[in-house]
């Protein structure tokens, strides 16, 4: 996987001084949430090649949907 670059974050706080949110660059949330996606595909993909599923061929389909 790639990595996403460090860069400077910004926090926000309560009035307590608790961390309560993160300030990012678009270009770095952007980055990230490719990279979220991208993760979640692989994943999605691993889950699959562990399950066995049944497949058919074109003609199969067309004749369930279409009755020939």
């Amino acid at each position: 996987m790639k990595r996403i670059k460090k860069s400077k974050l910004m926090f926000l706080f309560d009035e307590t001084g608790n961390k309560t949110g993160v300030l990012l660059k678009v270009a770095d949330f952007e980055k990230m949430m490719e990279e979220l996606e991208d993760y979640a595909d692989y994943k999605m993909i691993r889950q699959r090649e562990n399950k066995k599923y049944k497949t058919y061929t074109k003609e199969e389909v067309m004749a369930e949907i279409f009755g020939k």
